[in-house]
């Protein structure tokens, strides 16, 4: 597995600042792209990542995506203003189940205006819980905005079954391909959820993701 196609996360607030410096030290060994944190991490994560190839990815309103336009342009500001490299913003699902596309645009235009051209951004959209055309219609607002990634989810919540019962959330190549042609190749498309084997994660490669997420990295890269 290439490593430049992996990301690594940590979303748990329980997490330790030695958990925090244990995903740095892995990211930097095994050359994965970037590693994914709250805003409040990207200081403990300079110090081991600075003058390497690994980027710094801050998670903005996270995990619902329930702020203000204002809020999450201020927030993304902020994280670049710690360090941050990449900035990866959770939509406003309410407003795309809505089908208000017009403040989804504004919201992510926002957030590209309020950086650097240089910082790579990304907005999280909750798969799951859309219909294929209300992510399709959402990615192809992504690439009127400019954006950079769209995600295929948090990767935080699990799936139900047809008794309602929690099933983990895979990530999937389907949802992968549909952004893929929604997009026209504008914008990129970034896997999000429970990967963690090699196979899983050359799937969604294959199915022409251009960035894999996960909290497995390592047993991704197989070690």
């Amino acid at each position: 597995m290439d490593g430049r196609f992996i990301e690594s996360r940590i979303y748990e607030t329980p997490k330790t600042y030695e958990a925090v410096k244990c995903l740095c030290y892995e990211a930097k060994e095994m050359q994965l792209a970037s590693v994914q944190v709250f805003p409040c991490m990207i200081g403990i994560c300079k110090k081991i990542l600075d003058n390497t190839p690994v980027k710094i990815n801050a998670l903005i309103s996270y995990p619902h995506g329930g702020f203000s336009i204002e809020q999450k342009a201020a927030e993304a500001k902020e994280a670049v203003e710690a360090g941050a490299e990449e900035i990866e913003a959770v939509v406003n699902t309410r407003e795309i189940k809505s089908h208000n596309y017009d403040f989804v645009l504004r919201e992510m235009s926002a957030v590209k205006k309020a950086l650097p051209e240089n910082i790579v951004v990304k907005f999280i959209i909750e798969m799951e819980c859309l219909t294929g055309e209300e992510a399709a219609e959402t990615a192809r607002v992504a690439a009127k905005a400019g954006i950079d990634y769209i995600s295929t989810s948090t990767g935080l919540y699990h799936a139900l079954d047809s008794s309602r019962n929690d099933v983990t959330l895979y990530a999937s190549a389907e949802d992968v391909k549909l952004l893929k042609d929604a997009c026209g190749g504008k914008v990129k498309v970034q896997s999000v959820g429970y990967v963690d084997t090699p196979e899983l994660a050359q799937s969604l490669i294959d199915a022409g993701a251009d960035l894999v997420s996960t909290e497995f990295a390592a047993a991704v890269m197989g070690r």
